[in-house]
């Protein structure tokens, strides 16, 4: 039957949709498909933002997305459009947590954290919690347990 053959070359000729017979070439074709993913999975979130602006689900979403390019100040701005939203979702206030913490703003983070603690007591951060919170601050600094979400401590 028919079919369409696509490509996307560079302007010396290298077909971006071929992976390539060396690792170079492979780690090329891969980061461009990374790319290409995370710019359509952006159209869907801001499609689905445009569809209903009232839904905090398509601002997390993006947010994250943003967060995975390194656009941290886009994505905390996402995330904080979605606490608007609704203030007792748990989720946003979890991933700003890691955005700040990425970003070491250590503070936020844990503030981010206590949030998600005192709005949803069963989470799972309750068990590595110490009995009265996250976070202790002594003197102005914060002292706290260490706790290990996708490989990152807190």
């Amino acid at each position: 039957g028919k079919h369409n053959n696509w490509s996307i070359s560079t302007d010396t000729g290298v077909n971006l949709l071929s992976p390539g017979a060396t690792p170079y070439e492979n780690a090329q074709f891969l980061l461009f498909l990374s790319e290409l993913t995370t710019a359509l999975a952006l159209l869907d979130a801001n499609k689905a933002i445009k569809l209903d602006r009232f839904e905090p689900e398509g601002f997390i979403r993006r947010g994250r997305l943003y967060a995975e390019q390194g656009r941290y100040e886009l994505a905390i701005a996402d995330m904080d459009h979605a606490i608007e939203l609704d203030p007792g979702h748990t989720f946003p206030y979890f991933n700003r947590a890691l955005m700040h913490y990425d970003r070491k703003d250590y503070n936020k983070a844990m503030a981010d954290l206590d949030q998600v603690l005192r709005d949803e007591p069963g989470n799972a951060l309750r068990i590595a919690a110490a009995p009265a919170g996250v976070s202790h601050r002594i003197n102005g600094v914060i002292v706290c347990k260490v706790y290990r979400y996708r490989g990152r401590a807190f």
